[in-house]
């Protein structure tokens, strides 16, 4: 062979194996990206799945779900799992997966919505006495069933009691036994402040229901007694002393103008509620019981006010709404009393519970995405707008009484709250004027905000907020019309002892909106929130082994919600 034909041979040998090395580093690379591309797809199947598993478990098993587990093996992937408790009535879940030097991990929380009417215990008034006889009764605002086991109903726990005023609440403090006063936070379940009821229109409802059996003298319910049903519940107004003994029961509501004596096995279920004036003592002994909530308060006398949350000077109320109508989705009377603020935050979580004003729900659920927010009547106002997205924000220390006109992308919005510093700028006037009124609403601090994309640009959200003062009333600042000091009787007297227990049970209290609206209890619902999904790589070690660090690739946050009951 010539060396030319020589020559040419090792040249097409070299192209040769250059066309091959190549061919084999691009099947390298693609066997690479196809096991790199597995390895992410299997993690995120594998982080997806125990995270919905946490998920599931945690919603049937709310308060009993708890685990925490770290390098288990599942297939070809290694797990790390847990459902934590991170605050009262919040789960924190996360999963994370490792395939390879892929890494996957699935993060987010588990919420129980919704909240009780009433605290186990409601005590409105000055106490002259608060007694507690023995180590074995029991005020709880554990949810049970009514005779079931302490905690059986499944809700959130309640406060086991309210006291209005701080000096009575000084004397419960200092009188009884606050292990045997459980529930929300655990032993010392107590807490001072207004009841989230309204307890002078609660007692207006009881008094106006038509069918009510009413007794104008003393009443004694005893042996075999039975006054309504579970399925048939009933509304007892007692202008005496009622007592109830033996194996007496009733179901519903028992309004009692005098004292009240409870012993024996009696028992009722549902709302009782003591207006002690001229007799001002309750007394539950033996092993008597109240399955629902009890309210014991006084009417006239003298006596300091109840501490005033929010804005000094009376309350103001909130209402949404999802359109120009007059049925309101929330009403919140004395929000800034039952959630001790001054402001509203737009993007609060929750509706209907916790301040939440339903943000999320109207505008997240509905699936829009370019609005407009005008503010009407932005006059009766004063205090700080702040309002942040991703493209505009308010000017620093902007009043909302300059207003606002403006179109945004609602998933670009990170902040909307309105923080106010004058009762007396709002707007004063009655829930009812305002929610009739759609298209004005009383002339009520209102934020609207409207569909940009749909025709006819439709009002989708409304928030109203101003200052409940009673009919006919013109002043302001002085507590909404009424004096400073609120007029009580004679000082509480309070006893229990022996196997007595007043005990929160919903399904006592569910079974009276009924017989009042105002009872109406809302359900709860047990919430996923907050899904967190990153997808990441590991470190490959010069031990060929892989760190556990994560070295994040992509990341996505979003909203991703689920219920269950």
């Amino acid at each position: 062979m010539g060396k030319v034909a020589m020559l040419m041979v090792i040249a097409s040998t070299i192209v040769m194996i250059g066309v091959s090395t190549s061919r084999i580093d691009a099947e390298i690379k693609l066997e690479q990206a196809q096991t790199e591309y597995t390895e992410k797809v299997l993690a995120r199947e594998a982080a997806t799945t125990f995270f919905n598993i946490l998920t599931n478990a945690s919603i049937k098993d709310f308060d009993g779900y708890r685990t925490e587990n770290v390098d288990i093996m599942y297939g070809d992937a290694l797990l790390s799992f847990s459902a934590v408790t991170n605050a009262t009535d919040e789960v924190g879940l996360a999963a994370t997966a490792y395939v390879g030097n892929a890494s996957h991990s699935v993060s987010g929380i588990v919420v129980r919505t919704g909240e009780s009417l009433l605290d186990a215990v409601t005590i409105d008034g000055p106490i002259k006495t608060a007694r507690g006889d023995g180590n074995k009764y029991l005020i709880t605002g554990y949810d049970t069933e009514p005779l079931g086991e302490i905690g059986s109903g499944g809700n959130s726990p309640t406060f086991g009691m309210r006291v209005t005023l701080g000096e009575s609440a000084a004397t419960i403090l200092d009188e009884l036994d606050g292990s045997q006063i459980t529930g929300k936070y655990g032993n010392n379940s107590i807490v001072t402040g207004a009841s989230p009821v309204d307890l002078d229109q609660l007692r207006t409802d009881i008094l106006s229901y038509p069918y009510a059996v009413v007794y104008n003298e003393d009443l004694k319910m005893r042996g075999n007694d039975v006054f309504g049903s579970p399925d048939s519940p009933g509304v007892l107004i007692v202008n005496g002393k009622f007592e109830m003994e033996g194996n007496a029961v009733g179901y519903g509501v028992v309004l009692v103008n005098g004292e009240l004596k409870m012993k024996g096995t009696s028992r009722w279920e549902g709302l009782v509620y003591a207006i002690n004036d001229d007799r001002p003592k309750t007394e539950l002994k033996e092993a008597s019981s109240v399955y629902g909530a009890l309210v014991m308060r006084t009417l006239s006398g003298t006596g300091s006010s109840t501490e005033d949350l929010g804005l000094p000077g009376g309350h103001f109320d909130v209402d949404v709404f999802n359109g120009p109508n007059t049925n309101e989705i929330y009403h919140e009377h004395q929000y800034d009393d039952k959630y001790d603020r001054t402001f509203i935050d737009l993007l609060s979580a929750g509706c209907k519970t916790n301040g939440g004003l339903c943000w999320a729900d109207v505008i997240g659920g509905g699936g829009f995405t370019n609005v407009r927010v005008t503010v009407s009547s932005p006059e009766m106002s004063s205090g700080i707008l702040t309002f942040d997205t991703d493209s505009w924000s308010a000017p620093a220390g902007q009043s909302p009484a300059e207003g606002l006109d403006r179109v945004f992308n609602v998933n670009e919005l990170n902040a909307f709250r309105v923080t106010f510093d004058d009762l007396c700028a709002m707007r004063g006037t009655q829930p009812s004027n305002v929610q009739n009124d759609s298209g004005n609403r009383d002339g009520a601090f209102s934020i609207r905000i409207y569909d940009e994309e749909s025709a006819g640009k439709p009002l989708i959200y409304e928030l109203s907020v101003y200052h409940h003062i009673p009919k006919d009333y013109t002043g302001c600042g002085d507590g909404d019309g009424e004096t400073v000091e609120v007029n009580y009787g004679k000082p509480l007297e309070f006893r229990i002892g022996g196997d007595a227990i007043v005990i929160y049970s919903s399904t006592a209290l569910e079974r009276l909106p009924g017989l009042l609206p105002s009872l109406e209890v809302e359900a709860e619902v047990i919430v996923l929130e907050g899904v967190r999904d990153v997808a990441g790589q590991r470190v490959r070690l010069s031990n060929g082994e892989y760190s556990t660090d994560r070295i994040y690739t992509t990341y996505e946050n979003h909203s991703s919600t689920g219920t269950g009951q």
